[in-house]
């Protein structure tokens, strides 16, 4: 005689209640914070606004959590959160990414900003200035 655990009947009588949750591009959402019931998704849309928004700029936790009106409370979900950011920013910029001869021509564009920059003197001191 096999004895059923409470497990097995629990799959058995409810199987969709268990099913994980795919999104349209065939990725699981997570809930990444309990406390305050946010999905993985949501924080994955948030990122790439941001990041639309102004592909340059740093995006932290904080940014994430002030765009969806809540706080972290426990902060058990802060490296989470963190991997995601980095995952999809890491992706985002992938994507968006020229050709090499584009970026070539943009390094060097830097430099010649540096150069002009480093000419100039700063704080109008002297080059014979010492602190002492």
């Amino acid at each position: 005689m096999t004895t059923a655990t409470f497990s097995d009947i629990d799959n058995q009588v409810s199987p969709p209640f268990y099913a994980p949750v795919t999104c349209p591009q065939n990725r699981t959402i997570m809930l990444v914070c309990q406390c305050n019931m946010i999905t993985s998704r949501e924080i994955e849309d948030i990122v790439l606004s941001l990041l639309k928004a102004d592909p340059w700029q740093l995006v932290v936790p904080a940014k994430v959590y002030h765009e969806l009106a809540r706080r972290a409370k426990c902060s058990g979900c802060v490296p989470n959160v963190v991997d995601i950011i980095v995952r999809v920013t890491e992706n985002y910029h992938s994507q968006q990414a020229s050709s090499p001869g584009e970026l070539i021509a943009l390094e060097t564009r830097l430099a010649k900003l540096k150069q002009q920059r480093s000419g100039n003197r700063r704080e109008g001191r002297s080059t014979s200035h010492r602190a002492a």
